[in-house]
């Protein structure tokens, strides 16, 4: 049961996020994935790793999140699914 009542709200760069793709390691953490824009409306692919309470994950990424930027488009960097391999790689 993640988070309270099974939902976490957890706040990216403070605009617009959307988590696209779940999915939960052997371990019990949910990873998610989507895009976070910012205030200036450039948008980054984002994948966020949570604790079973909803909270995120201090040793994935920079406090629980890795942020990435592939183009010098604004729009367009998004992740839609999520996978983890059976060796335990995201």
């Amino acid at each position: 049961n993640y988070g309270q009542n099974g939902e976490a709200r957890i706040d990216i760069l403070g605009y617009n996020d959307r988590l696209n793709g779940a999915a939960l390691q052997s371990d019990g953490k949910l990873v998610v994935t989507g895009y976070a824009n910012d205030s200036t409306g450039v948008e980054r692919w984002c994948t966020l790793r949570l604790l079973a309470d909803g909270t995120l994950d201090s040793t994935f990424g920079q406090n629980g999140m890795v942020l990435e930027e592939f183009s010098s488009i604004t729009q367009g960097d998004v992740a839609k699914c999520v996978l983890i391999q059976s060796d335990g790689k995201i």
